[in-house]
């Protein structure tokens, strides 16, 4: 009985204190305070302010991850290519993973801004940590330190790091239409080849990466990576001519896309219904009274229930607002290009390519149809 006593009595001890240390940390992130793990996070060290300060030796093998990403390169490659230099990793490592370059690839810190209480631990026992998926609040603070790439370059690859849902997925490789072009057979992915790789006549084509895996083999032909190139800029070409008709259109794009204030609002209300519920079920579990099938237990379940209920929502609202900010922000890239550039391209840009085309669809030699991220299709 008194070893039983002590125990509880340690139990309760110890949930005190998680619930103490939980609640000063969420109040830093109410209140916008940013921390990281310094040892192990590259391009920023603490500064005098006790804020984030950009360690400029390690902001150059930021700035290189995500240029190297925006020119095609995989994950995979870019963790090979950093251990071939020597540069160790974010934790003094000398062999890179591509998992840790997708995490880089995919913090939004690197922008000067920081979403806080991505993950959470439900249980002060386990003390297992879970992603956050909308059971709790998470808290967006922008310019809260100085950012090491544009929010243009993070969202770009963002893009670049999506993967659609299904079994046809998203193959990374490293050329610079990886995940770009599809198969108009199948709906599978194009990847890229290298033929004639030891001599004068190496040349880099595409083709579907399914074509000979399927029982059926796809009828679509392989591309060589110049005449990807080539229909891309006689679509841009063309799509100049409509110019003013084409801006037109994007312009009423967007006022239909920009205004989310009404499932923004729906969104801060479930938040803090969240909240409340979050607090109700606690005082529900630390009542006396509380046993199985009494009217504590009863009025948890029901708590519990709807606290679910809710997050889902609130889960289905963050997506679609999210959705609609990505298409705001793409559409609003490429007005911003149909209006300052000049009336023909002759060069091929990495960057512009990934703001103006959503993907390419590949159905014969001579039918190769760009999707445009204002949705319109040459």
């Amino acid at each position: 009985m008194l070893l039983t006593i002590m125990s509880s009595l340690a139990q309760e001890e110890s949930r005190s204190i998680s619930e103490n240390v939980t609640w000063g940390v969420r109040k830093r992130f109410s209140d916008g305070k940013v921390s990281v793990p310094y040892r192990s996070f590259l391009g920023y060290e603490k500064g005098p302010d006790g804020n984030l300060a950009v360690n400029e030796e390690e902001a150059k093998i930021i700035r290189f991850i995500y240029g190297a990403s925006l020119m095609g390169k995989s994950p995979f490659t870019i963790a090979k290519e950093l251990t071939r230099k020597g540069i160790p990793t974010p934790r003094g490592k000398r062999e890179w993973g591509q998992t840790t370059i997708i995490s880089i690839l995919s913090n939004e810190k690197y922008t000067g801004n920081a979403i806080l209480q991505k993950t959470y631990t439900p249980d002060f026992l386990t003390k297992k940590r879970k992603v956050n998926h909308g059971e709790i609040p998470k808290y967006y603070v922008e310019h809260s330190h100085e950012g090491i790439i544009s929010q243009e370059q993070f969202d770009l690859v963002q893009q670049r790091l999506k993967q659609p849902s299904g079994k046809k997925t998203r193959h990374y490789s490293t050329g610079i239409f990886s995940g770009m072009v599809k198969c108009g057979d199948c709906g599978s992915f194009y990847g890229s080849k290298v033929w004639h790789s030891n001599d004068k006549y190496r040349t880099t084509i595409w083709q579907c990466n399914q074509k000979f895996r399927a029982e059926k083999k796809c009828r679509t032909p392989h591309l060589r990576e110049e005449e990807l190139i080539q229909v891309y800029l006689k679509a841009v070409n063309k799509l100049f001519e409509n110019r003013d008709a084409v801006i037109s259109r994007l312009e009423k794009m967007l006022l239909k896309n920009s205004d989310t204030s009404e499932v923004e609002k729906e969104q801060r209300s479930l938040e803090r219904e969240l909240v409340v519920l979050s607090e109700m079920m606690q005082k529900s579990l630390s009542a006396p009274i509380f046993s199985a099938g009494g009217n504590d237990a009863n009025d948890y379940d029901e708590l519990a229930d709807r606290y679910q209920e809710i997050g889902q929502r609130l889960q289905e609202i963050s997506l679609a607002v999210e959705r609609k900010k990505q298409q705001t922000t793409a559409i609003k890239r490429f007005c911003k290009f149909m209006k300052e550039t000049g009336e023909v391209i002759t060069e091929f840009d990495i960057e512009q390519f990934f703001i103006l085309v959503d993907h390419m669809t590949v159905y014969g030699k001579g039918d190769v149809r760009l999707t445009f991220r204002d949705g319109a299709e040459l």
